[in-house]
């Protein structure tokens, strides 16, 4: 999108509630910019003129328990988040994932690695005025890649 207002103000609505489940939503977002199933509008992987980048962001550790090798548990939650996040990357996706207020270290330690680099893609926002500079940042380095040309 390019209505970052907007943007900014629908993150500034959204609240907390209850369980976090970052695997799930790495999971939609992986899917949303797929050419393929469920979804199907993404542009094909290796198009040249297209740049995908999935933004990750959680203010907490993973407790919903997700399914996986036969179990449910958090545990897999944990292990399906690394393998969209590989599978991401695999397909020439920049993931860019921010730890909003997150103290749990093993959770930092998640997204830093599921980031694409983690010395540009993983952002600490301890407060609103960081959350707000780490997504500048992202929006910089996002539109850093956009040229126009004949």
């Amino acid at each position: 999108t390019d209505d970052f207002d907007g943007l900014r103000d629908q993150l500034a609505d959204m609240k907390p509630y209850a369980w976090t489940h970052i695997a799930l939503g790495a999971e939609f977002g992986y899917h949303l910019l797929s050419p393929n199933e469920p979804f199907g509008e993404g542009a094909a992987y290796g198009n040249k003129g297209v740049s995908k980048v999935m933004v990750i962001l959680t203010d907490g550790r993973q407790t919903e328990p997700s399914f996986g090798d036969g179990t449910r548990s958090v545990a897999q939650g944990e292990s399906n988040l690394e393998a969209i996040c590989r599978n991401a990357k695999d397909s020439g996706i920049t993931v860019m994932t921010v730890a909003f207020d997150l103290r749990d270290t093993d959770t930092r330690d998640r997204l830093r690695d599921c980031s694409s680099d983690p010395a540009k893609h993983f952002f600490v926002a301890e407060d609103s005025a960081e959350l707000a500079g780490a997504f500048e940042d992202i929006k910089k380095q996002i539109t850093a890649q956009v040229y126009i040309s004949r």
